[in-house]
């Protein structure tokens, strides 16, 4: 995900973060959009699930402060990214260079979670290493995974798939941990505006085959080459769901989308592209009449107006006029 510094650290897409993704996700984690309409080909309104709202906090140094962003928005549920090899050994690290047990970090987790706050740990992104690439079997891999989830005490688990890897081993490893803790797993994947990329659907598809149990997490970033940006994000996201029908082809539309998340970048994209406020408040919209599973974007360190107009997408700030938090408080709170 990350603010791909064009796919160099993104500065994460910036994500350097997203990476990311790959969020991604996002991973995990109100409605009213400016235009109250359904679109064409949308159902009609009716009462759903809402959708479980997780951004994107890149965890570095120079990272938000979980509680500071609680307080000021309410926002209590985060996906932390990212979890990578360290040393391109079997053994997990954050990406920003903190150590897993980082106490300035575990002490935020905590005081979070006292206060009703839930994290997903995300592994992955934009670049590697990757622990996935770098685990040499699915019982080395499922131990890293279980040891990132035991350090903030979390059980949700977002892989930011955005390089090859070794998809046997990946979906064992994740049926070890479903069937020992019941880990509740999302796969963030790139998309383009006619959906998942071939890589993401063998992906998909030796999931299904295996009977795991995950969510998927469309990108829906980068994807406008012309026209309305949400209107590219929504075009994705419904090409998605038509691959996900296919895949799983004995569940219901309603479990289908609710299998769906949607991670944006907020403000500038990698691409050159803008992600506005509204297009979040539309996106959520279209979430809510969907019954979409989950929302993120990328990332919280952007969610500010420091730097309107900048052209280039930066790590710490959005490139759009906008107040602080802005986006959080839109895909929280729309409708």
């Amino acid at each position: 995900m990350e603010c791909r510094p064009s796919r160099a650290r993104r500065e994460r897409r910036t994500r350097h973060g997203r990476g990311g993704l790959s969020r991604a996700a996002a991973v995990l984690l109100l409605g009213g959009v400016a235009t109250g309409c359904a679109r064409s080909g949308d159902p009609a309104p009716e009462q759903r699930p809402r959708p479980r709202f997780a951004p994107y906090v890149e965890i570095t140094p120079a990272r938000p402060d979980l509680l500071e962003v609680a307080d000021a928005t309410g926002q209590r549920e985060f996906t932390l990214a990212f979890v990578r090899s360290d040393d391109q050994r079997c053994s997990a690290t954050w990406d920003g260079g903190l150590a897993l047990r980082d106490p300035g970090l575990l002490r935020e987790v905590g005081a979070l979670v006292d206060r009703g706050g839930a994290l997903t740990v995300a592994s992955g992104g934009a670049n590697g290493p990757y622990l996935e690439n770098h685990c040499g079997t699915p019982e080395e891999l499922a131990a890293a995974y279980r040891q990132a989830l035991d350090a903030v005490g979390g059980n949700r688990l977002d892989l930011d798939i955005e390089l090859d890897v070794p998809v046997e081993r990946v979906n064992r490893a994740l049926d070890l941990l479903r069937a020992e803790r019941a880990t509740a797993i999302t796969y963030t994947l790139p998309v383009t505006r006619d959906g998942l990329e071939p890589r993401a659907l063998s992906l998909l598809d030796d999931a299904a085959r295996r009977g795991l149990d995950v969510s998927v997490n469309a990108m829906v970033m980068n994807v406008a080459r012309d026209g309305s940006q949400v209107d590219a994000m929504l075009a994705a996201a419904r090409a998605t769901v038509e691959q996900l029908r296919r895949i799983w082809p004995d569940q219901p539309p309603e479990r289908v989308h609710r299998r769906l998340g949607l991670t944006a970048m907020i403000g500038r994209n990698d691409d050159g592209t803008v992600t506005t406020v509204d297009d979040a408040r539309e996106l959520r919209a279209f979430a809510d009449r969907q019954g979409v599973g989950h929302l993120a974007f990328w990332s919280v360190a952007r969610d500010n107006g420091r730097c309107p107009g900048r052209v280039v997408a930066a790590s710490d700030c959005s490139g759009v006029e906008q107040s602080p938090y802005e986006f959080t408080r839109a895909f929280a709170r729309a409708g």
